[in-house]
């Protein structure tokens, strides 16, 4: 899990400090991808333009463009994995606990697609078309890892934010999930969700992922 790339960031443009670009910097230095902190470099000058009124942050040379769903699910997932360091087993026990792996796939709340992305998370990520695999699938790695970033490379709070949103985490004063008398405090669907994921990739032999801090 330390080979995780820091490429996006969720926080605001007031919330973008140096102690932020600099582990930025080094996790990107670190797994070779470089771009983002160019991007980050130009941002703290005033040089690049970020969207700052969403809960995550885009740049218009990340967002996919829509209909560019092409090659199997399988495929998608390994491309948004090397693209953004998050491992493959996460990325298909999400998309499984969220789906099924059902690009079609539509909630009660109107979650949408194999990620289950939410409207306003969609658009935040600049996907024009959430049921295109290879939008959804970019977007929902994106978002994961806006909420690796936001809780400091801890999986379990960061798949805890992505089920019940970063503010139901945070809001419950939660920091530490292995700790039963807090995640007791997250709603009974955001702890069985954490069980279906930890199952997941226990069943991948992957379950040492659940409890690794990726930014270690």
């Amino acid at each position: 899990m330390s080979d995780y790339g820091l490429q996006l960031s969720q926080l605001k443009w007031r919330q973008i400090e140096s102690q932020l670009y600099d582990r930025m910097h080094e996790i990107s230095s670190r797994t070779g991808m470089t771009g983002f902190s160019n991007m980050f470099a130009s941002a703290l000058e005033g040089q690049t333009a970020l969207t700052t009124d969403a809960d995550v942050v885009t740049e218009e040379d990340v967002s996919p463009e829509a209909g560019s769903a092409t090659g199997s699910i399988d495929t998608l997932i390994s491309a948004a994995a090397e693209e953004y360091g998050i491992s493959e087993a996460v990325l298909r026990a999400v998309i499984g606990a969220e789906s099924d792996f059902d690009p079609d796939a539509l909630s009660r709340a109107g979650a949408m697609g194999l990620m289950q992305l939410m409207p306003g998370t969609a658009e935040g990520l600049g996907v024009t078309d959430p049921y295109d695999p290879a939008q959804n699938i970019d977007g929902g790695a994106r978002y994961l890892l806006s909420q690796l970033i936001r809780f400091d490379g801890d999986l379990r709070l960061a798949l805890a934010a992505y089920n019940c949103g970063p503010g139901g985490v945070a809001s419950r004063g939660v920091t530490d999930l292995s700790d039963p008398n807090q995640l007791s405090l997250l709603p009974q669907e955001t702890q069985n969700y954490l069980k279906n994921i930890e199952s997941r990739l226990s069943d991948m032999g992957q379950e040492a992922l659940f409890t690794a801090n990726v930014f270690a």
